[in-house]
């Protein structure tokens, strides 16, 4: 008996543990306020097919949440959320959460990592280049040359040539 419990309880550990997972935003993401974000995830087949979006604010007191979408197919793995008429609320430590559908928004079945939603300034913008090009091999000479506009994209540096790096800002 002990056996046949501990063996339906784990796999209740790993069917809760192999749920519905968002993969995008990324934990310390930025989003733009004015601009569409694109939200991704992955599934297991025992998932639900669909669920609603909500946007989460967990600075807020209380918390607030904002429905997104609902109805949303589970199978598509990525969605574009476009703004709220006013562009999307500024601040930080906000969260998208996964929930059975918008009648149940209190059943949450995912949340992604904590994002902040502001407008970029241009210094900041520069710096998650440079971090990204440090990340990748580029020396500090090349990266500084790179943002003084010394060398532009396509310009060898150092012996490597200056690509524009391929993630987009969130």
């Amino acid at each position: 008996m002990f056996r046949l419990s501990a063996a339906v309880a784990l796999l209740a550990l790993a069917a809760s543990s192999a749920a519905y997972s968002i993969s995008r935003p990324e934990d310390g993401a930025i989003w733009d306020p004015s601009q569409p974000q694109i939200i991704a995830w992955s599934k297991v087949n025992t998932d639900p097919q669909t669920f609603a979006i909500t946007l989460v604010h967990q600075a807020s007191q209380p918390n607030t949440r904002q429905l997104l979408e609902d109805s949303v197919d589970g199978g598509q793995g990525s969605i574009t959320v476009n703004p709220p008429s006013g562009g999307w609320p500024s601040g930080t430590a906000y969260q998208i959460n996964f929930v059975q559908d918008s009648n149940h928004l209190d059943s949450i079945l995912a949340q992604s990592q904590q994002f902040d939603i502001k407008r970029l300034q241009l210094l900041e913008l520069s710096h998650r280049w440079r971090v990204w090009l440090r990340r990748h091999g580029w020396s500090s000479p090349c990266v500084k040359r790179h943002f003084d506009r010394i060398y532009p994209v396509g310009s060898v540096c150092l012996g490597r040539t200056i690509h524009s790096p391929s993630f987009t800002l969130q």
